[in-house]
């Protein structure tokens, strides 16, 4: 942080909040950084109380400090953030305030296809795939904030190394949430059609290649409910509010390290083409998965955009526009860590907050 003090960071908060709230904001800071609050603590002795809560460690002292303005004072978190840019070399953001903004860069085409499908019908399926650095689960998240809205609820999300591999277990959690037996299959189907009708229904399955009868589980499962649940959707019914979505979503290995990038590109583009229709060069239906392949690296255009639009202050886009020029690697998730680390926050923190 170049000639940055923990004197700046005082000033910050001297500045910005009165005494009584400057009081309440040590308090939720030990709270919430610390296990021991001080019996009182000065306006003078405030920095060095937080330094030594945050082990002397002046990054962390910055992070914590903006990230508890934020939940305890939101209004004067601009007014911290901006004076702390000011006086660093450092582009200093809050963590909801960069998950906000992150999530402002633009996935133009996919969201665009999505929005698309979404306006043509009630029911939806999409198969979003790239390798790990393209950025799916925030496409997902931007993807079901954009069609579905952000009150949507979900039915089942299977992700990581606990995903269901079998259509049978798939069956297994779609009854558990419906509180059927296994066996009832076509009941399964029904109440979910029932439910679309006046709520947003929405199942994610992630890894979804891994799962070794997907195929069959589509057959069985997504048509058929396609089918029962259409007639009662059409956008001619005044009184349906409801709407079902399928998300899809693959990860190839990382195609700038690994030896069988190639291989597994081909293998799951040969997958899709068979199981997932293109946007744009098939009729659509609504039994068949629209695919949206992986987003494409994002170029200066993309970037330059996104910092006029994200609506941060001035002193640190002004810092941002070098960092994001320096970027090599321009695939999504990359872009992402590095502007994160240019912001002095931790990037297993905000991650969790993008998906």
């Amino acid at each position: 942080m170049g000639n940055f003090s923990s004197a700046v960071v005082r000033e910050s908060l001297v500045r910005a909040f009165t005494a009584d709230e400057l009081r309440l904001f040590t308090e939720n800071f030990y709270k919430k950084v610390a296990d021991n609050q001080p019996k009182t603590v000065s306006r003078d002795d405030l920095i060095q109380a937080l330094l030594l809560a945050c082990v002397n460690n002046l990054d962390k002292l910055v992070r914590q400090t903006v990230n508890v303005v934020e939940d305890t004072n939101p209004s004067k978190c601009k007014e911290v953030t901006s004076y702390l840019s000011a006086q660093s070399d450092t582009a200093i953001v809050s963590k909801k305030q960069l998950v906000q903004v992150l999530t402002q860069i633009d996935f133009v085409e996919q969201i665009s296809i999505g929005l698309d499908v979404s306006e043509q019908s009630r029911i939806a399926a999409f198969w979003i795939w790239g390798d790990v650095m393209s950025g799916q689960d925030m496409l997902s998240k931007r993807l079901l904030d954009q069609v579905a809205g952000n009150d949507y609820p979900i039915l089942i999300d299977l992700r990581g190394a606990n995903m269901a591999r079998t259509s049978e277990s798939i069956w297994d959690n779609i009854a558990s949430t419906l509180s059927r037996g296994h066996d009832e299959k076509a009941a399964m189907i029904q109440d979910i059609a029932e439910i679309a009708k006046r709520d947003k229904v929405i199942i994610v399955i992630r890894g979804a290649s891994g799962v070794a009868d997907l195929q069959q589980w589509l057959s069985d499962f997504w048509t058929p409910l396609v089918e029962t649940a259409t007639p009662a959707m059409k956008s001619d019914h005044d009184d349906i509010r409801g709407s079902l979505l399928l998300l899809l979503v693959d990860y190839l290995s990382d195609s700038k390290t690994s030896p069988h990038f190639a291989e597994e590109q081909a293998q799951l583009k040969q997958y899709h083409d068979l199981m997932s229709l293109k946007w744009g060069e098939e009729s659509f239906t609504c039994n068949k998965p629209v695919c949206l392949s992986a987003a494409q690296p994002f170029d200066d255009d993309i970037l330059k955009k996104w910092r006029v639009a994200s609506g941060l202050v001035g002193a640190i886009t002004a810092k941002l526009g070098p960092v994001c020029a320096k970027i090599e690697d321009r695939r999504p998730m990359n872009v992402y860590m590095e502007i994160v680390k240019a912001c002095n926050q931790d990037w297993s923190e905000i991650s969790s907050w993008l998906k």
